[in-house]
């Protein structure tokens, strides 16, 4: 087990536990958790907000169904996203 500790560009504390051996910088740490950092939020919104998990029937064609209309959900909201930061840039 190896703890890291460092200080984020906010200058907040950040403390990782992780069981890779000193191959890897703390330096390394820090980039490899903001490049995850993304990923993490990603299962926040589909587990938390959207319920992936939170099935309408409990046959394999229902919770296929519900899986695929939660993924689409989601992409669509993503490209959503993508449309506003674009006008929001363009006027900036």
């Amino acid at each position: 087990m190896r703890v890291l500790k460092f200080q984020l560009d906010s200058e907040i504390t950040e403390i990782l536990i992780t069981k890779f051996d000193e191959t890897f910088s703390v330096a390394d740490f820090k980039v490899l958790y903001f490049k995850r950092w993304g990923i993490e939020v990603k299962y926040n919104e589909l587990k938390n907000r959207l319920q992936v998990e939170n099935f309408s029937g409990e046959t394999p064609i229902a919770i296929e169904q519900d899986f695929y209309a939660t993924m689409y959900l989601s992409n669509m909201v993503s490209l959503a996203k993508m449309d506003a930061n674009a006008i929001i840039t363009e006027k900036k």
